[in-house]
């Protein structure tokens, strides 16, 4: 009985090592895989295509937005970014872009607003960015944009409305104070339980922070809160386990689960009347092991985004940040 307890042992140990070295040369090529693609589509690699630029442009123009709405707003922030914008619009249409292009449209706006601002602040920009910005609205004449001015009323009202209200009403809010009550946010995250999660396997982790040093710790790692961080005293922590993980083809599906409940939990945060605003988590590897050793996550979790929290403001301005028609979005297949 002990000579077949240990053959049953090593044919087990076998089959094991059989298995773990087919997984390692599937995880290598479908590695190599996601790693061509990203090769030659993605940013960072092509940097120079259309519609790189215009992803690249929308992401500077929200950069100004949310300087236009920061709770303490300081006069001639962001002029590097501007001036980056600028280029940024004059590369597009030099390849072929329009400024009638949804990215470039608005970009254009906030450009104007942020040029009015300073205008009608007798605020003195930079005399090179002050010509470039009266250049390119000179060439492309825009009406300022105008971020949306909140109160707690204002951004509550859809609450308990139908969905499609309520959804409209949801803002990202970085302007926030002191701490909301530590049960409503339970009964959020509670809540956010009811989002789908593949095979049910329910493999989101939430890490509730309440400390105020350590948020401003963790934050002073994340890339996203600047000028509006040192107000926030509870941070929301969403992290995947990876031993959920069946397949490799799979590889990927902890991340998108993690945006379902992440935002179903947005949502809950809302009907809760909780003032909220998703953080990335897009660092390299120091800063993540940093966040790890911290907060004590395990190995077999990866962080993917935060959310920061707290109480809504008499007076906020959120961004407008406009969505694009519907049809550059959609694709409709019925043959």
């Amino acid at each position: 009985m002990l000579k077949l307890n240990s053959l049953q042992r090593l044919l087990k140990r076998k089959r094991t090592a059989k298995k773990t070295k087919r997984c390692r040369r599937l995880l290598s090529r479908i590695s190599e895989f996601d790693k061509q693609r990203m090769q030659k589509f993605s940013g960072p690699f092509r940097d120079e295509q259309k519609a790189s630029l215009a992803y690249a442009i929308g992401m500077e123009y929200h950069r100004v937005e949310k300087g236009l709405t920061m709770p303490s707003m300081r006069l001639g922030f962001g002029q590097p970014i501007v001036s980056g914008l600028i280029d940024l619009i004059r590369q597009y249409i030099q390849n072929g872009g329009s400024i009638n292009d949804f990215e470039i449209h608005h970009a254009l706006k906030v450009i104007a607003e942020y040029h009015q601002l300073h205008i009608e602040e007798n605020y003195r920009l930079d005399d090179e960015l002050n010509k470039k910005i009266t250049q390119v609205l000179s060439e492309y004449p825009s009406v300022p944009s105008q971020q949306r001015k909140m109160t707690p009323a204002s951004l509550w009202q859809a609450v308990g409305s139908d969905f499609k209200a309520f959804s409209a009403s949801r803002h990202s809010v970085r302007h926030v104070e002191g701490k909301v009550p530590t049960q409503d946010i339970i009964e959020s995250i509670s809540l956010a339980q009811n989002a789908p999660s593949a095979c049910n396997r329910q493999y989101v982790k939430v890490t509730l922070v309440e400390n105020y040093d350590l948020v401003q710790k963790i934050l002073a790692l994340q890339n996203g809160n600047k000028g509006f961080g040192h107000l926030v005293e509870q941070l929301l922590l969403l992290t995947v386990d990876l031993r959920a993980i069946r397949w490799l083809a799979e590889r990927h599906d902890v991340y998108t689960n993690a945006g379902v409940f992440a935002m179903n939990l947005s949502y809950a945060l809302h009907y809760h009347k909780i003032a909220h605003c998703m953080l990335n988590w897009s660092v390299e590897e120091e800063p993540d092991r940093e966040l790890r050793e911290m907060l004590s996550i395990p190995d077999h979790e990866n962080v993917v985004l935060m959310f920061m929290l707290g109480n809504a403001p008499a007076n906020f301005k959120v961004p407008l940040s406009p969505r694009r028609p519907l049809m550059e979005i959609l694709t409709i297949v019925d043959k």
